[in-house]
């Protein structure tokens, strides 16, 4: 191949900016675990929910095990039950969906894929092979500060950034035969978070309607701390809300509190909201009556 001046990766997606057209981000795939048994009926009985809407209802199942779960699967939903909990896995679209189901039961969420697509007018067959060549990015495989794979396939080729056993696992791969395009016109760059990382997100996602500014947001932001820019031009950026880490101690707990949910209850206490406050924490609150003598607790 031809070799080219590099830069960096950041520079290398950079560069393609004024070359999308179109883009959209969003939840590509989620696992989910109903923790009693209150969830495990709804979850099941999602599972025949996304085949009618996928349209895959009379294809048959198959056996499905995972981790002590024992189920069935069929096309790219699947489903188990194993004591009194029901996990739920689904690729794709529906994933998003899941959600609905979700937050109104007591669940945990071990798997969250977060998605950005990249239409190019002008398409580019190279772009993961030029992100993975680029100074940068092999600086970083070099001193052991990422793990990094390129593979290459008639379908296009495909980077992969960390391991499937890491927190969080990326790919950037070409995607255009699946929209029925020429090689390089899509381009996919994708987050898969698990165990803690998915179930602080999915608590985020389960009260949203909308996923797209949050997906976008995550996955530019994960590829952006290893400089690699995904291009999506300029929009207004939302930010991820921050939620305490299932080891934070009491102190990072009190301090996550009154940065993030103090201010959400002072003005529902203004709005004369106080006492379904209350009902939906499930305790019980006190505030001084001028919010100008108040001080951080």
């Amino acid at each position: 191949m031809k070799q080219q001046e590099w830069k960096s990766s950041w520079t290398v997606g950079h560069n393609q900016r004024d070359n999308i057209v179109e883009w959209n981000a969003g939840v590509d795939a989620v696992t989910v675990i109903a923790q009693d048994h209150h969830g495990a009926l709804p979850f099941y009985n999602e599972y025949d929910n996304v085949r009618v809407r996928l349209g895959i209802a009379h294809t048959p199942d198959r056996p499905w095990t995972m981790h002590g779960y024992r189920g069935k699967q069929c096309g790219p939903v699947r489903v188990g039950l194993k004591d009194e909990k029901c996990i739920l896995a689904v690729t794709g679209p529906e994933a998003a969906r899941v959600f609905a189901v979700s937050k109104r039961h007591f669940v945990k969420y071990t798997r969250i894929d977060l998605q950005v697509t990249l239409k190019m007018e002008t398409p580019v067959r190279t772009w993961a092979y030029d992100h993975f060549h680029s100074p940068t990015l092999t600086n970083r495989m070099e001193r052991g500060k990422i793990y990094g794979s390129l593979i290459s396939s008639p379908d296009g080729d495909t980077m992969y950034l960390n391991k499937r056993t890491s927190p969080t696992y990326a790919r950037m791969y070409d995607k255009s035969r699946d929209y029925m395009g020429v090689l390089g016109q899509f381009w996919r760059f994708e987050v898969e978070a698990k165990e803690e990382h998915s179930d602080r997100l999915g608590r985020i996602l389960e009260n949203l309607t909308e996923y797209t500014e949050i997906a976008a947001d995550y996955v530019a932001g994960w590829y952006a701390d290893r400089d690699i820019c995904v291009p999506l031009g300029s929009r207004d950026k939302l930010s991820i809300p921050e939620l305490p880490s299932a080891k934070s101690g009491f102190q990072e707990t009190l301090a996550w509190m009154s940065r993030q949910v103090k201010p959400s209850l002072h003005l529902l206490e203004q709005a004369g909201l106080l006492e379904e406050a209350q009902k939906a924490l499930g305790v019980q609150l006190t505030f001084p009556e001028s919010s100008e003598d108040t001080e951080d607790f």
